[in-house]
């Protein structure tokens, strides 16, 4: 994991803060959200499981399925990928 160090005023601000944040830069756009350091392990663990459940649906569709639709000149419509995906 990489490091920024913050001045005084940020970090202060940082300790106040609740998980999700929003952080803006100088400029006024969105750079990131906070996330408290007693969160990060339970944050890091629902992306893991997300990025395994995805791993399972993606296996599911088999290649010779997706070489069929391509053959076919047709594509598997939005609403069908989004159900397959688990994403409904």
């Amino acid at each position: 994991m990489e490091k920024i160090t913050l001045d005084a005023a940020a970090a202060a601000a940082l300790r106040a803060a609740e998980t999700g944040t929003e952080l803006i830069g100088p400029d006024g756009h969105p750079i990131g959200a906070f996330v408290r350091r007693d969160a990060l392990s339970a944050v890091r663990q629902v992306l893991s499981e997300r990025r395994r459940l995805l791993d399972e649906e993606i296996d599911a569709i088999s290649t010779a399925e997706l070489d069929a639709i391509v053959a076919a000149g047709g594509g598997i419509p939005h609403d069908e990928v989004v159900k397959r995906l688990g994403l409904e």
